[in-house]
Formats: C-alpha cells, structure tokens, sequence
C-alpha cells in the first residue's frame, strides 16, 4: 500500500497590529509675518488597525487522489485459460498494460476502476503483470496445469497496424469450416471436446495506439 501526503499553505496576518506615532519634531522657517504654533502633545498617539481583514484568497493547491489498494486474481479455467481479474477503485477509467511470459496487450479499467478479462495461459505456473502509466500496479499468479495439452501461437502489434493471425486446420481454405481467424474465431468450447482449436483476442482498440494480441490454440493432446 502506497500513502500520499498533500501540503496545503494557510494565508497569515497580523490581526489588530498597532500603529505608532513618535519622535515628532517641529521644524520653521523664516517668513514674513509670524504663525501661531499649536502646543506640543506630550503624548504618543496609538492608532488601532482596522479589527476586519479581507477574506483570503481561494486556495490554488491541486487535489491529489487518495491512493487505494491495487489488487489482482487469476483464476485457472478450461481449455488452458485465465480468468483475470483487477480491483483499483482509485483509477477508473484509467489504460493499463498486461504482460504475460513476453505477451503484452493494452486494457481499461471501467468506471469503477475493474477490469475481467481471460487470457490465454503461455505457462504452467502462469504470472501477470498489471501496470499504469503512473507506476502503480499489481502481480497475480496461478498454476494451468492443463497448458500441456494445447499449441498456442501468438501474433501480437501495435496501433491499428491491420495484422491478422489464420488458421487453415486439415488443409482447410480461407472461408472453409477450419479456417479460423478474429472473423470467425469459434468457442473454446471445441477445444475443450478435443475436436478443433479456437482463436482469442486481447487488448483494447478504443484506446490510442493499443498493444494487441491474438492467439490461436489447438488441443494437441485431445484432438484425433
């Protein structure tokens, strides 16, 4: 957990200060006919300032944002996946990047700074990174033990470079069945019946220049 402090500057004045009078002294000079002086006041004269000051002035100091617990799960499930979950309620809205064993791809949080996305595992004893741009972040960790018993190959870019990642199962042509590609990427559901492989993809496109990822994974062990 990560404290910041704010410092915020308080205006001072001298409320009611005194303002003395003293050390007088007379002066004349020679004119033609004499002027009356008044008498002397041996007394100081002691004038009170006025008891009212100004308002101060509104404070210019810019809020800092509370820091909040950044935390993060993942969760082993089917065909070799990752269920991938964040918690930063002080970041909403806010772009962060996932790495994965060299895979890396650009997500947002939503509004209540969450963020559910499954991912592709890359390792048995898979680890994610989840990083801001401010350097606040989490690290979440599970075992997959099923990663064993798929291929995967993955096509990552960057912005909208147009890359596409297809998969021409059995000989199969572009549009037949088992062409497989982000048009048509079938449900991991066959993957896990061992009969075909399925396409995933990873990143967010509504941000500026995202980091993307497609995978592609083939249930080597099950299928015929």
């Amino acid at each position: 957990m990560m404290f910041r402090a704010r410092l915020i500057a308080h205006p001072v004045a001298d409320n009611g200060a005194l303002l003395e009078v003293e050390g007088i002294t007379l002066t004349s000079a020679a004119l033609d006919s004499p002027i009356a002086l008044p008498a002397l006041d041996n007394q100081v004269i002691k004038a009170a300032a006025p008891q009212s000051l100004p308002p101060a002035p509104d404070s210019h100091s810019t809020a800092i944002t509370a820091a909040c617990d950044i935390t993060a799960e993942a969760e082993a499930v089917a065909a070799a996946m990752v269920k991938l979950t964040l918690d930063a309620a002080c970041l909403p809205n806010e772009r962060l990047t996932v790495h994965h064993n060299g895979m890396i791809f650009t997500e947002v949080t939503d509004d209540k700074g969450q963020l559910n996305v499954t991912v592709p595992a890359l390792a048995e004893e898979a680890v994610f990174i989840l990083a801001f741009g401010n350097g606040d972040g989490a690290v979440a960790q599970t075992s997959v033990s099923e990663l064993s018993g798929f291929n995967r190959i993955v096509l990552q870019w960057k912005g909208a470079a147009g890359f596409e990642l297809h998969a021409r199962e059995f000989g199969a042509d572009y549009g037949d069945a088992g062409h497989v590609w982000s048009g048509a990427p079938r449900d991991m559901t066959a993957a896990v019946l061992g009969e075909r492989g399925f396409m995933t993809r990873n990143g967010d496109t509504d941000t500026s220049d995202p980091l993307m990822a497609e995978v592609y994974s083939f249930p080597v062990a099950a299928a015929g």
